[in-house]
Protein backbone atom coordinates (compact mmCIF):
# COMPACT_ATOMS: atom_id res chain seq x y z
CA UNK A 1 0.00 0.00 0.00
CA UNK A 2 3.19 2.12 0.76
CA UNK A 3 4.29 1.59 -3.15
CA UNK A 4 0.66 2.88 -4.20
CA UNK A 5 0.67 5.71 -1.75
CA UNK A 6 4.11 7.60 -3.04
CA UNK A 7 3.35 6.58 -6.39
CA UNK A 8 0.19 8.49 -6.61
CA UNK A 9 1.93 11.23 -5.09
CA UNK A 10 4.52 11.65 -7.38
CA UNK A 11 2.53 11.32 -10.13
CA UNK A 12 0.64 14.32 -8.69
CA UNK A 13 -2.32 12.86 -8.54
CA UNK A 14 -3.57 14.58 -5.25
CA UNK A 15 -4.82 18.31 -6.65
CA UNK A 16 -7.45 20.85 -6.27
CA UNK A 17 -10.67 19.22 -7.61
CA UNK A 18 -10.34 15.54 -6.66
CA UNK A 19 -13.50 14.17 -5.60
CA UNK A 20 -13.85 11.86 -2.75
CA UNK A 21 -16.03 8.87 -3.03
CA UNK A 22 -19.35 8.86 -0.58
CA UNK A 23 -20.49 11.02 1.70
CA UNK A 24 -22.89 10.44 4.89
CA UNK A 25 -25.80 12.24 6.09
CA UNK A 26 -25.68 14.76 9.19
CA UNK A 27 -27.92 16.15 11.17
CA UNK A 28 -27.92 18.55 13.92
CA UNK A 29 -28.49 17.03 17.67
CA UNK A 30 -28.92 18.72 20.65
CA UNK A 31 -27.28 17.93 24.00
CA UNK A 32 -27.69 14.36 24.81
CA UNK A 33 -28.12 15.20 28.64
CA UNK A 34 -29.04 12.46 30.81
CA UNK A 35 -31.06 9.28 29.32
CA UNK A 36 -34.65 8.07 30.19
CA UNK A 37 -36.79 5.45 28.77
CA UNK A 38 -39.33 5.75 26.16
CA UNK A 39 -42.16 4.64 25.25
CA UNK A 40 -41.39 3.89 21.57
CA UNK A 41 -41.15 1.20 19.21
CA UNK A 42 -37.97 0.56 17.48
CA UNK A 43 -37.40 2.25 13.64
CA UNK A 44 -37.40 -0.24 11.08
CA UNK A 45 -33.65 0.65 10.81
CA UNK A 46 -32.61 -0.94 13.66
CA UNK A 47 -32.99 -4.52 12.06
CA UNK A 48 -36.05 -6.18 12.72
CA UNK A 49 -35.09 -9.71 11.76
CA UNK A 50 -37.56 -11.38 10.99
CA UNK A 51 -36.87 -12.78 6.93
CA UNK A 52 -39.40 -12.85 4.63
CA UNK A 53 -39.25 -16.64 3.51
CA UNK A 54 -41.49 -18.50 0.86
CA UNK A 55 -41.38 -21.86 2.91
CA UNK A 56 -40.51 -22.79 6.50
CA UNK A 57 -36.53 -23.51 7.13
CA UNK A 58 -35.85 -26.41 8.31
CA UNK A 59 -31.84 -26.48 8.77
CA UNK A 60 -29.68 -25.54 11.34
CA UNK A 61 -29.30 -21.60 10.80
CA UNK A 62 -25.86 -21.02 11.17
CA UNK A 63 -23.79 -17.83 10.20
CA UNK A 64 -20.29 -17.98 9.81
CA UNK A 65 -18.60 -14.89 10.16
CA UNK A 66 -14.50 -14.30 9.96
CA UNK A 67 -12.90 -12.12 12.21
CA UNK A 68 -9.59 -10.65 12.33
CA UNK A 69 -8.62 -11.60 16.07
CA UNK A 70 -9.25 -14.60 18.80
CA UNK A 71 -11.20 -13.03 21.59
CA UNK A 72 -7.95 -15.08 23.77
CA UNK A 73 -9.84 -15.35 27.05
CA UNK A 74 -13.88 -15.19 27.76
CA UNK A 75 -13.08 -13.24 31.14
CA UNK A 76 -16.10 -10.55 30.90
CA UNK A 77 -13.55 -7.58 31.68
CA UNK A 78 -10.82 -8.92 29.55
CA UNK A 79 -8.45 -6.43 27.44
CA UNK A 80 -9.92 -5.23 24.14
CA UNK A 81 -9.18 -6.60 20.76
CA UNK A 82 -11.54 -7.09 17.51
CA UNK A 83 -12.34 -10.77 18.92
CA UNK A 84 -13.90 -9.68 22.30
CA UNK A 85 -15.73 -6.49 20.40
CA UNK A 86 -17.34 -8.86 18.24
CA UNK A 87 -18.09 -12.12 20.03
CA UNK A 88 -18.35 -11.01 24.05
CA UNK A 89 -22.04 -8.97 23.41
CA UNK A 90 -23.28 -11.81 22.68
CA UNK A 91 -22.96 -13.78 26.42
CA UNK A 92 -22.28 -10.59 27.55
CA UNK A 93 -24.77 -7.44 28.01
CA UNK A 94 -24.33 -4.11 28.87
CA UNK A 95 -26.77 -2.10 30.93
CA UNK A 96 -27.62 0.47 27.39
CA UNK A 97 -26.58 0.54 24.46
CA UNK A 98 -25.81 3.34 21.57
CA UNK A 99 -26.11 2.81 18.14
CA UNK A 100 -26.09 5.04 14.82
CA UNK A 101 -29.07 4.51 12.90
CA UNK A 102 -28.68 4.09 9.08
CA UNK A 103 -31.46 6.24 8.21
CA UNK A 104 -30.85 9.50 10.57
CA UNK A 105 -26.80 8.90 11.12
CA UNK A 106 -27.90 9.88 14.90
CA UNK A 107 -26.74 8.00 17.79
CA UNK A 108 -30.10 5.83 19.26
CA UNK A 109 -29.82 5.40 22.64
CA UNK A 110 -31.35 2.24 23.92
CA UNK A 111 -31.82 1.20 27.46
CA UNK A 112 -31.81 -2.78 27.49
CA UNK A 113 -30.66 -3.36 30.89
CA UNK A 114 -32.04 -0.46 32.60
CA UNK A 115 -35.27 1.29 32.47
CA UNK A 116 -33.83 4.37 33.11
CA UNK A 117 -30.84 6.25 34.35
CA UNK A 118 -31.20 10.29 35.95
CA UNK A 119 -29.20 12.63 37.07
CA UNK A 120 -29.74 13.32 40.67
CA UNK A 121 -26.90 15.18 41.34
CA UNK A 122 -23.58 16.76 40.57
CA UNK A 123 -21.57 13.58 39.43
CA UNK A 124 -24.12 11.12 40.95
CA UNK A 125 -26.60 9.20 38.71
CA UNK A 126 -29.51 7.52 39.45
CA UNK A 127 -29.79 3.67 37.80
CA UNK A 128 -33.00 1.62 37.64
CA UNK A 129 -32.64 -1.99 36.21
CA UNK A 130 -35.40 -3.71 34.59
CA UNK A 131 -37.19 -6.68 36.61
CA UNK A 132 -36.53 -10.49 35.27
CA UNK A 133 -33.75 -10.38 34.31
CA UNK A 134 -31.91 -13.62 34.55
CA UNK A 135 -28.60 -15.04 33.19
CA UNK A 136 -28.01 -18.24 31.12
CA UNK A 137 -27.59 -20.09 34.54
CA UNK A 138 -31.06 -19.32 35.83
CA UNK A 139 -29.27 -16.50 38.22
CA UNK A 140 -31.46 -13.26 38.86
CA UNK A 141 -29.72 -10.09 37.59
CA UNK A 142 -30.39 -7.28 40.19
CA UNK A 143 -28.83 -3.95 41.22
CA UNK A 144 -26.15 -5.59 43.52
CA UNK A 145 -24.94 -7.26 40.52
CA UNK A 146 -24.33 -4.57 38.11
CA UNK A 147 -22.31 -2.95 41.45
CA UNK A 148 -20.73 -6.33 41.60
CA UNK A 149 -19.84 -6.22 37.67
CA UNK A 150 -18.55 -2.42 38.04
CA UNK A 151 -16.30 -3.01 40.53
CA UNK A 152 -15.06 -6.38 39.15
CA UNK A 153 -14.02 -4.22 35.92
CA UNK A 154 -12.56 -1.57 37.89
CA UNK A 155 -10.35 -4.49 39.67
CA UNK A 156 -9.06 -6.03 36.47
CA UNK A 157 -7.75 -2.66 35.34
CA UNK A 158 -8.50 -3.56 31.24
CA UNK A 159 -11.27 -0.62 30.83
CA UNK A 160 -10.22 2.76 31.36
CA UNK A 161 -14.02 3.84 31.81
CA UNK A 162 -14.13 2.27 35.32
CA UNK A 163 -11.61 4.33 36.65
CA UNK A 164 -14.33 7.14 36.13
CA UNK A 165 -16.23 5.52 39.11
CA UNK A 166 -15.78 7.12 42.69
CA UNK A 167 -18.42 5.38 44.77
CA UNK A 168 -21.33 3.11 44.05
CA UNK A 169 -24.57 2.92 46.62
CA UNK A 170 -27.59 0.21 46.80
CA UNK A 171 -30.84 1.83 47.02
CA UNK A 172 -33.41 -1.28 46.82
CA UNK A 173 -32.68 -3.97 44.54
CA UNK A 174 -33.44 -2.81 41.35
CA UNK A 175 -31.94 0.15 41.82
CA UNK A 176 -28.26 1.87 42.95
CA UNK A 177 -26.82 5.33 42.75
CA UNK A 178 -22.61 5.60 40.74
CA UNK A 179 -20.88 8.72 41.68
CA UNK A 180 -18.19 9.44 39.22
CA UNK A 181 -15.09 11.11 39.97
CA UNK A 182 -14.70 14.88 39.49
CA UNK A 183 -12.21 14.51 36.59
CA UNK A 184 -14.54 11.58 35.21
CA UNK A 185 -17.85 13.07 35.04
CA UNK A 186 -17.14 14.64 31.44
CA UNK A 187 -20.28 14.58 28.66
CA UNK A 188 -20.79 11.17 27.51
CA UNK A 189 -18.38 9.29 29.75
CA UNK A 190 -21.61 7.81 31.91
CA UNK A 191 -22.94 6.86 28.82
CA UNK A 192 -20.13 5.15 28.19
CA UNK A 193 -19.75 3.63 30.69
CA UNK A 194 -22.89 2.25 31.19
CA UNK A 195 -22.34 1.34 27.40
CA UNK A 196 -19.10 -0.36 27.53
CA UNK A 197 -19.06 -2.50 30.84
CA UNK A 198 -20.04 -6.39 30.22
CA UNK A 199 -22.56 -7.20 33.28
CA UNK A 200 -22.72 -10.50 35.23
CA UNK A 201 -24.66 -12.15 38.14
CA UNK A 202 -22.33 -12.74 41.30
CA UNK A 203 -23.44 -15.84 41.47
CA UNK A 204 -22.55 -17.18 38.04
CA UNK A 205 -19.05 -15.29 38.54
CA UNK A 206 -18.33 -17.17 42.05
CA UNK A 207 -19.68 -20.31 41.03
CA UNK A 208 -16.86 -20.46 38.23
CA UNK A 209 -13.42 -22.22 39.12
CA UNK A 210 -11.85 -19.51 36.49
CA UNK A 211 -13.33 -16.30 36.97
CA UNK A 212 -15.11 -17.02 33.87
CA UNK A 213 -12.27 -17.12 31.13
CA UNK A 214 -13.27 -20.17 29.96
CA UNK A 215 -16.85 -20.75 30.73
CA UNK A 216 -18.76 -17.33 30.07
CA UNK A 217 -22.00 -16.95 31.60
CA UNK A 218 -23.90 -13.73 30.96
CA UNK A 219 -27.44 -12.41 30.53
CA UNK A 220 -27.33 -12.45 26.62
CA UNK A 221 -29.25 -14.92 23.90
CA UNK A 222 -26.01 -16.65 22.85
CA UNK A 223 -23.81 -19.44 25.19
CA UNK A 224 -20.55 -20.75 24.51
CA UNK A 225 -20.81 -24.55 22.83
CA UNK A 226 -17.34 -25.08 22.16
CA UNK A 227 -13.84 -22.65 21.60
CA UNK A 228 -10.72 -23.98 20.22
CA UNK A 229 -8.22 -21.03 20.80
CA UNK A 230 -6.40 -19.34 17.72
CA UNK A 231 -8.52 -21.38 15.57
CA UNK A 232 -12.77 -20.82 16.17
CA UNK A 233 -15.94 -20.14 18.85
CA UNK A 234 -18.78 -21.75 17.97
CA UNK A 235 -21.95 -20.06 19.85
CA UNK A 236 -25.53 -20.98 20.26
CA UNK A 237 -28.76 -19.85 21.69
CA UNK A 238 -29.39 -20.06 25.11
CA UNK A 239 -32.46 -22.38 26.38
CA UNK A 240 -34.22 -19.57 27.03
CA UNK A 241 -33.08 -15.61 26.72
CA UNK A 242 -34.89 -12.79 29.74
CA UNK A 243 -35.85 -10.48 26.83
CA UNK A 244 -37.38 -12.33 24.26
CA UNK A 245 -40.79 -10.59 24.70
CA UNK A 246 -39.25 -7.36 23.60
CA UNK A 247 -38.16 -9.76 20.61
CA UNK A 248 -41.37 -10.40 19.92
CA UNK A 249 -42.93 -6.73 19.96
CA UNK A 250 -39.82 -4.96 18.98
CA UNK A 251 -40.63 -2.15 21.67
CA UNK A 252 -37.54 0.14 22.98
CA UNK A 253 -40.07 0.29 26.11
CA UNK A 254 -39.76 -3.41 26.88
CA UNK A 255 -35.70 -3.08 26.15
CA UNK A 256 -35.79 -4.12 22.97
CA UNK A 257 -32.17 -3.62 20.79
CA UNK A 258 -31.07 -5.37 17.92
CA UNK A 259 -27.84 -6.18 19.03
CA UNK A 260 -29.26 -8.98 21.26
CA UNK A 261 -32.17 -10.28 18.86
CA UNK A 262 -31.19 -13.78 17.80
CA UNK A 263 -35.13 -14.53 16.90
CA UNK A 264 -33.67 -15.89 13.01
CA UNK A 265 -30.25 -17.23 14.15
CA UNK A 266 -29.77 -20.53 15.69
CA UNK A 267 -25.72 -19.99 16.07
CA UNK A 268 -22.87 -18.30 15.32
CA UNK A 269 -19.76 -20.01 14.16
CA UNK A 270 -16.80 -17.38 14.34
CA UNK A 271 -13.63 -17.97 12.13
CA UNK A 272 -10.43 -16.29 13.15
CA UNK A 273 -8.62 -15.11 10.21
CA UNK A 274 -5.69 -12.94 10.57
CA UNK A 275 -4.66 -12.39 7.09
CA UNK A 276 -7.12 -10.12 5.01
CA UNK A 277 -6.23 -11.61 1.68
CA UNK A 278 -7.04 -15.07 3.40
CA UNK A 279 -10.49 -13.43 4.49
CA UNK A 280 -11.12 -12.32 1.15
CA UNK A 281 -10.60 -15.96 -0.02
CA UNK A 282 -12.65 -17.56 2.29
CA UNK A 283 -15.61 -15.48 1.65
CA UNK A 284 -15.37 -16.17 -1.87
CA UNK A 285 -14.91 -20.06 -1.48
CA UNK A 286 -18.03 -20.20 1.11
CA UNK A 287 -15.67 -21.10 3.80
CA UNK A 288 -17.35 -17.88 5.52
CA UNK A 289 -20.43 -16.07 5.42
CA UNK A 290 -19.72 -12.70 6.55
CA UNK A 291 -16.25 -11.51 6.10
CA UNK A 292 -15.94 -8.42 9.24
CA UNK A 293 -13.21 -6.95 7.36
CA UNK A 294 -11.58 -6.77 4.02
CA UNK A 295 -8.93 -4.54 2.63
CA UNK A 296 -9.60 -1.94 -0.02
CA UNK A 297 -7.65 -3.61 -2.64
CA UNK A 298 -10.41 -6.42 -1.88
CA UNK A 299 -13.47 -4.39 -1.75
CA UNK A 300 -13.80 -4.40 -5.73
CA UNK A 301 -14.52 -8.49 -5.39
CA UNK A 302 -17.60 -7.67 -3.60
CA UNK A 303 -18.77 -4.39 -4.70
CA UNK A 304 -20.89 -4.21 -7.54
CA UNK A 305 -21.50 -8.08 -7.46
CA UNK A 306 -24.78 -9.57 -6.97
CA UNK A 307 -23.02 -12.86 -5.43
CA UNK A 308 -21.99 -10.45 -2.40
CA UNK A 309 -23.54 -7.95 -0.16
CA UNK A 310 -20.57 -5.22 1.18
CA UNK A 311 -20.83 -3.37 4.75
CA UNK A 312 -19.26 -0.11 4.91
CA UNK A 313 -18.62 2.02 7.80
CA UNK A 314 -16.23 4.95 9.09
CA UNK A 315 -12.55 3.36 10.47
CA UNK A 316 -11.75 6.54 12.18
CA UNK A 317 -10.83 10.35 11.31
CA UNK A 318 -7.35 11.52 11.02
CA UNK A 319 -5.80 14.76 11.35
CA UNK A 320 -2.94 16.89 12.37
CA UNK A 321 -1.65 18.80 15.59
CA UNK A 322 1.13 21.22 16.28
CA UNK A 323 3.34 20.87 18.71
CA UNK A 324 3.31 24.86 19.53
CA UNK A 325 5.94 24.89 22.60
CA UNK A 326 9.02 26.39 22.41
CA UNK A 327 10.42 23.76 21.37
CA UNK A 328 9.08 23.22 17.98
CA UNK A 329 9.36 25.66 14.95
CA UNK A 330 5.14 25.29 15.29
CA UNK A 331 5.16 27.30 17.79
CA UNK A 332 5.04 30.30 15.20
CA UNK A 333 1.20 30.67 14.24
CA UNK A 334 2.20 31.69 10.30
CA UNK A 335 4.11 28.63 9.75
CA UNK A 336 1.31 26.72 11.36
CA UNK A 337 -1.04 28.73 9.14
CA UNK A 338 0.73 28.03 5.61
CA UNK A 339 0.83 24.20 6.72
CA UNK A 340 -3.10 23.86 7.40
CA UNK A 341 -3.73 25.63 3.80
CA UNK A 342 -1.00 23.90 1.85
CA UNK A 343 -3.05 20.52 2.63
CA UNK A 344 -5.63 19.73 0.61
CA UNK A 345 -7.76 17.40 2.51
CA UNK A 346 -9.62 15.49 -0.39
CA UNK A 347 -6.11 14.78 -1.65
CA UNK A 348 -5.21 13.09 1.62
CA UNK A 349 -8.36 11.56 1.09
CA UNK A 350 -7.54 9.65 -2.22
CA UNK A 351 -3.89 9.01 -1.29
CA UNK A 352 -4.69 7.52 2.10
CA UNK A 353 -7.81 5.92 1.14
CA UNK A 354 -8.13 5.81 -2.69
CA UNK A 355 -11.16 8.17 -1.64
CA UNK A 356 -13.15 6.27 0.43
CA UNK A 357 -14.54 8.05 3.35
CA UNK A 358 -15.46 12.20 3.56
CA UNK A 359 -12.84 15.26 4.13
CA UNK A 360 -13.47 16.72 7.72
CA UNK A 361 -14.64 20.49 8.21
CA UNK A 362 -14.31 20.31 12.02
CA UNK A 363 -12.68 17.99 14.70
CA UNK A 364 -15.72 16.28 15.26
CA UNK A 365 -18.12 13.68 13.48
CA UNK A 366 -21.72 14.22 12.03
CA UNK A 367 -22.91 11.42 13.87
CA UNK A 368 -21.51 12.81 17.33
CA UNK A 369 -24.56 14.13 19.33
CA UNK A 370 -23.13 17.62 19.58
CA UNK A 371 -21.78 18.15 16.17
CA UNK A 372 -22.65 21.55 14.68
CA UNK A 373 -24.24 21.46 11.18
CA UNK A 374 -22.89 25.01 11.19
CA UNK A 375 -19.21 23.96 10.90
CA UNK A 376 -20.34 22.30 7.21
CA UNK A 377 -20.72 26.23 5.66
CA UNK A 378 -17.29 27.91 7.49
CA UNK A 379 -14.08 27.80 6.12
CA UNK A 380 -12.19 24.97 7.21
CA UNK A 381 -8.53 25.24 6.04
CA UNK A 382 -9.60 25.32 2.35
CA UNK A 383 -6.33 24.32 0.34
CA UNK A 384 -5.08 27.33 -1.20
CA UNK A 385 -1.21 27.69 -1.76
CA UNK A 386 -1.34 31.05 -2.54
CA UNK A 387 -2.35 31.93 1.05
CA UNK A 388 -0.35 29.17 2.37
CA UNK A 389 2.81 30.92 0.50
CA UNK A 390 1.72 34.38 2.09
CA UNK A 391 1.86 32.99 5.83
CA UNK A 392 4.90 30.78 5.04
CA UNK A 393 6.56 34.28 3.52
CA UNK A 394 5.37 35.85 6.93
CA UNK A 395 6.99 33.46 8.94
CA UNK A 396 10.67 33.46 6.65
CA UNK A 397 10.61 37.44 6.98
CA UNK A 398 9.97 37.25 10.79
CA UNK A 399 12.27 34.58 11.52
CA UNK A 400 14.85 34.54 8.96
CA UNK A 401 15.19 30.78 8.44
CA UNK A 402 14.83 30.26 4.34
CA UNK A 403 11.64 27.94 3.23
CA UNK A 404 13.76 25.54 1.91
CA UNK A 405 15.65 24.54 5.46
CA UNK A 406 12.69 24.12 7.33
CA UNK A 407 12.55 20.71 8.86
CA UNK A 408 9.92 19.16 10.67
CA UNK A 409 9.22 15.89 12.60
CA UNK A 410 6.00 14.04 11.78
CA UNK A 411 5.17 11.15 14.56
CA UNK A 412 2.23 8.68 13.85
CA UNK A 413 1.26 5.13 15.24
CA UNK A 414 2.35 2.70 12.57
CA UNK A 415 -0.93 1.84 10.33
CA UNK A 416 -1.99 1.65 6.89
CA UNK A 417 -4.19 4.83 6.53
CA UNK A 418 -2.13 6.89 8.71
CA UNK A 419 1.19 6.30 7.23
CA UNK A 420 -0.40 7.15 4.09
CA UNK A 421 -2.07 10.54 5.10
CA UNK A 422 1.41 11.00 6.75
CA UNK A 423 3.01 10.34 3.14
CA UNK A 424 0.11 13.35 1.49
CA UNK A 425 1.30 15.36 4.31
CA UNK A 426 5.19 14.82 3.27
CA UNK A 427 4.24 15.59 -0.28
CA UNK A 428 2.27 18.97 0.50
CA UNK A 429 4.49 20.27 3.12
CA UNK A 430 7.25 19.68 0.33
CA UNK A 431 5.53 21.56 -2.55
CA UNK A 432 5.00 24.26 -0.04
CA UNK A 433 8.97 24.83 0.59
CA UNK A 434 10.52 23.51 -2.49
CA UNK A 435 12.13 20.50 -0.65
CA UNK A 436 10.28 17.22 -0.62
CA UNK A 437 12.72 16.50 2.72
CA UNK A 438 10.77 19.31 5.06
CA UNK A 439 8.86 16.10 7.00
CA UNK A 440 11.06 13.53 8.25
CA UNK A 441 8.19 11.18 8.95
CA UNK A 442 8.60 8.87 12.57
CA UNK A 443 6.10 5.75 12.96
CA UNK A 444 5.93 3.79 15.65
CA UNK A 445 4.46 0.88 17.27
CA UNK A 446 1.53 2.19 19.85
CA UNK A 447 3.28 2.15 22.75
CA UNK A 448 6.17 3.82 21.75
CA UNK A 449 3.90 6.44 20.09
CA UNK A 450 1.85 7.16 23.37
CA UNK A 451 5.40 7.47 25.31
CA UNK A 452 6.79 9.89 22.75
CA UNK A 453 3.46 11.82 22.18
CA UNK A 454 3.91 13.12 25.82
CA UNK A 455 7.13 14.72 25.51
CA UNK A 456 7.39 18.54 23.79
CA UNK A 457 10.49 17.56 22.40
CA UNK A 458 10.20 14.61 20.45
CA UNK A 459 7.86 15.93 17.42
CA UNK A 460 6.35 19.12 15.55
CA UNK A 461 3.45 17.35 14.20
CA UNK A 462 1.07 14.34 14.84
CA UNK A 463 -1.33 12.79 13.32
CA UNK A 464 -4.75 12.19 15.70
CA UNK A 465 -6.64 9.16 15.09
CA UNK A 466 -10.43 9.72 16.35
CA UNK A 467 -13.07 7.27 17.38
CA UNK A 468 -16.07 7.86 15.49
CA UNK A 469 -18.50 4.49 15.75
CA UNK A 470 -17.79 3.86 18.96
CA UNK A 471 -18.47 7.26 20.47
CA UNK A 472 -21.16 9.62 21.28
CA UNK A 473 -19.70 12.74 21.10
CA UNK A 474 -16.53 15.21 20.26
CA UNK A 475 -15.30 15.46 23.86
CA UNK A 476 -14.36 11.97 24.13
CA UNK A 477 -11.58 12.66 21.80
CA UNK A 478 -10.90 16.40 22.65
CA UNK A 479 -10.69 15.20 26.68
CA UNK A 480 -8.04 12.45 25.32
CA UNK A 481 -5.38 14.92 23.79
CA UNK A 482 -6.36 17.93 25.04
CA UNK A 483 -6.78 17.92 28.70
CA UNK A 484 -4.07 19.30 30.69
CA UNK A 485 -5.93 19.30 33.96
CA UNK A 486 -6.35 15.24 33.90
CA UNK A 487 -3.42 14.60 31.78
CA UNK A 488 -0.31 16.78 32.71
CA UNK A 489 -0.19 17.60 29.19
CA UNK A 490 -1.73 18.04 25.76
CA UNK A 491 -0.92 16.44 22.29
CA UNK A 492 -0.49 20.90 21.75
CA UNK A 493 2.29 20.88 24.48
CA UNK A 494 0.57 24.46 24.59
CA UNK A 495 0.45 27.47 27.67
CA UNK A 496 -2.40 28.42 26.76
CA UNK A 497 -5.04 29.06 29.82
CA UNK A 498 -8.04 30.07 27.09
CA UNK A 499 -7.38 26.78 25.76
CA UNK A 500 -8.04 24.61 29.23
CA UNK A 501 -11.46 26.77 30.33
CA UNK A 502 -12.96 26.38 26.89
CA UNK A 503 -12.08 22.61 26.91
CA UNK A 504 -13.32 22.30 30.43
CA UNK A 505 -16.67 24.34 29.53
CA UNK A 506 -16.85 22.40 26.22
CA UNK A 507 -16.63 19.17 28.06
CA UNK A 508 -17.94 19.19 31.53
CA UNK A 509 -21.32 18.04 31.66
CA UNK A 510 -23.03 20.94 33.93
CA UNK A 511 -21.27 23.42 30.88
CA UNK A 512 -21.67 21.13 28.06
CA UNK A 513 -23.82 23.31 24.89
CA UNK A 514 -23.85 23.73 21.31
CA UNK A 515 -22.49 27.42 22.00
CA UNK A 516 -19.10 25.85 24.75
CA UNK A 517 -18.74 23.31 21.56
CA UNK A 518 -18.63 25.48 19.08
CA UNK A 519 -16.85 27.79 21.06
CA UNK A 520 -14.08 24.96 21.89
CA UNK A 521 -13.62 24.52 18.27
CA UNK A 522 -13.67 27.62 17.02
CA UNK A 523 -10.78 28.88 19.31
CA UNK A 524 -8.59 25.68 18.39
CA UNK A 525 -9.29 26.65 14.70
CA UNK A 526 -7.90 30.02 15.37
CA UNK A 527 -5.14 29.20 17.04
CA UNK A 528 -4.80 26.78 14.12
CA UNK A 529 -4.20 23.94 16.82
CA UNK A 530 -5.12 20.88 14.69
CA UNK A 531 -6.58 20.62 11.37
CA UNK A 532 -8.94 17.51 11.25
CA UNK A 533 -8.54 15.80 7.86
CA UNK A 534 -10.34 12.83 6.81
CA UNK A 535 -13.04 10.32 7.96
CA UNK A 536 -11.89 6.77 6.64
CA UNK A 537 -13.71 4.11 5.47
CA UNK A 538 -13.41 0.51 6.37
CA UNK A 539 -15.24 -2.52 4.96
CA UNK A 540 -16.61 -6.09 5.21
CA UNK A 541 -18.11 -7.98 2.92
CA UNK A 542 -21.01 -10.92 3.39
CA UNK A 543 -22.78 -13.31 0.85
CA UNK A 544 -26.01 -12.10 -1.15
CA UNK A 545 -28.52 -14.42 1.33
CA UNK A 546 -27.44 -12.15 3.87
CA UNK A 547 -28.93 -8.12 4.11
CA UNK A 548 -29.83 -4.96 5.79
CA UNK A 549 -26.22 -4.28 5.67
CA UNK A 550 -26.87 -0.28 6.26
CA UNK A 551 -27.37 -1.50 10.13
CA UNK A 552 -24.70 -4.02 10.38
CA UNK A 553 -22.97 -1.32 12.75
CA UNK A 554 -23.97 -2.07 17.05
CA UNK A 555 -22.70 -0.89 19.86
CA UNK A 556 -19.09 0.56 20.16
CA UNK A 557 -18.60 -0.97 16.88
CA UNK A 558 -19.72 -4.82 16.82
CA UNK A 559 -21.09 -6.41 14.32
CA UNK A 560 -24.60 -6.41 14.88
CA UNK A 561 -25.79 -9.69 13.93
CA UNK A 562 -29.38 -9.26 14.98
CA UNK A 563 -30.14 -6.20 12.71
CA UNK A 564 -29.18 -8.24 9.50
CA UNK A 565 -31.39 -10.34 8.01
CA UNK A 566 -31.03 -13.45 6.49
CA UNK A 567 -32.58 -15.87 3.90
CA UNK A 568 -31.88 -18.92 4.91
CA UNK A 569 -33.43 -20.83 2.23
CA UNK A 570 -31.04 -19.04 -0.64
CA UNK A 571 -28.15 -19.46 1.59
CA UNK A 572 -27.57 -23.37 0.75
CA UNK A 573 -27.36 -24.65 4.52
Amino acid sequence: MKKRILAMLLAGIMAVGLTACGSSESTTSTDSGTSTSTESTTPASDGATDAVEEAAFEGTREVVVGISADIKTWEPWGAYNIGRQNMAPMIYQNLTADIIDPDSWTMTHYDVMTESEEQIGERTYQIKIREGIVDSAGNAFTASDAIFSFEGCRAAGKMTQANAIESMELVDELTFNMTLTEAGNTEGNFEDICSAINMVTQASYEASADGMTSDPIGTGPMVLASYTSGSDALLTKADSFWNEAANETKSTADGYCSMWDMSNIDQIHYVFITDEASMAIALENGEIDIARSISMEDKVLFEDNDAYTLFVEPEGSYGLAFNVSSNSPTSNLNLRMAIAYCIDSEGVLNAACDGDGEVAVSWSYPSFNDYQSAWESEEYFDYNLDTAKEYLDAYCAETGVAASSISLRLLLQSEDIAEGVASAIQYYVGELTGNPNTVKIMGYDRATTTQMKADATEYDLFIVNGQLVTRITSCYDWDSVANYAKNGWTIFHEEDNALQEKLLAAIEVETHSDETVYDFQAYVKDQCYHKNLIYANEYGAAASWIGDEDAHIGSKGCLNLGALSYDWNASGK
